[in-house]
């Protein structure tokens, strides 16, 4: 960037890769103990720090002459198992897909500056959201994240206040694992959330991961100014295990559960987050 200080028109975007990769600090793809699961969503926050780290150097030498937005151009999990001999084939648990939509929390909540974000990859390569074999084609728990998520798009980003539970705190095995880059680390806590709103202002989307493995929390969600929810739809993405994944002989292990949200009315109201699931919910506006 400092090269081209003085050239600050000919940019656009400031690309950034990021794979969570390292066997011993989160196990094989299906294979991880639950201390491994808790350290691969804990270090979600290193993706926050690169993120902020290329903001701050974006707006440092654009001085404010042109607004440059950052590029997620690869990102996702690269477990052990992809290899070049496999072809970076890998297998693709719940546990992925719960740190797929962590991510994407992320990115709506730094929309301002993430303009573009592109999963690594589509097919049958590292966190994929399909896998094929011959004629068959199965959807990965990733994808049914990415499927979940799409009313957010062209929705504009809200601030959301969230308190939650607490599920680990930083070690000094995170201190040395990141002392390169952050001297700070925060709590891990159980909930995740992104909100936006449609550009009619007539509906809500709210994104829920319950990064939990152990506690179903009940979520009381508020709704500020003079508006109130008039009902909606949600859908949870789980599965009995973390460990759970779609095969081609068990292609939906992993699956969407759709239920309606009529209960969502006034000013208030609360829904049941399950353990180490993802949760959308559509929410209608009215007042």
């Amino acid at each position: 960037m400092e090269a081209l200080r003085d050239h600050i028109h000919l940019v656009d975007y400031l690309s950034i890769h990021y794979y969570f990769g390292n066997a011993q600090r989160y196990g094989n793809d299906v294979e991880f103990s639950d201390e491994q699961y808790l350290n691969l969503l804990f270090d979600v926050q290193h993706l926050e720090y690169q993120i902020q780290q290329a903001a701050f150097i974006v707006d440092f030498f654009s001085e404010g002459r042109k607004d440059i937005g950052i590029a997620v151009d690869e990102w996702g999990v690269w477990h052990p198992q992809a290899t070049v001999e496999s072809g970076l084939y890998q297998q693709n648990t719940l546990r992925d897909a719960i740190l797929a939509a962590s991510v994407l929390n992320l990115f709506i909540r730094f929309s301002r500056k993430v303009w573009m974000a592109n999963i690594a990859q589509a097919v049958n390569v590292l966190q994929s959201i399909c896998l094929t074999k011959g004629e068959k084609t199965i959807l990965t728990p990733t994808y049914h994240i990415f499927n979940i998520y799409q009313p957010h798009m062209g929705n504009i980003a809200l601030k959301a206040d969230v308190e939650s539970p607490i599920i680990r705190e930083p070690t000094e095995k995170d201190y040395v694992a990141r002392q390169r880059f952050q001297r700070r680390l925060k709590s891990l806590k159980a909930l995740d959330v992104a909100v936006s709103i449609s550009r009619d202002e007539s509906n809500l989307v709210i994104t829920v991961v319950n990064q939990s493995l152990d506690e179903d929390l009940d979520v009381k969600v508020t709704l500020s100014g003079n508006r109130e929810f008039q009902g909606g739809s949600f859908a949870i993405v789980n599965a009995v295990d973390v460990r759970a994944y779609n095969d081609f002989d068990f292609p939906d292990n992993v699956r969407v559960r759709e239920e309606s949200l009529e209960a969502a009315r006034g000013k208030e109201f609360t829904f049941r987050s399950e353990r180490h699931s993802v949760s959308r919910l559509s929410l209608k506006l009215g007042g």
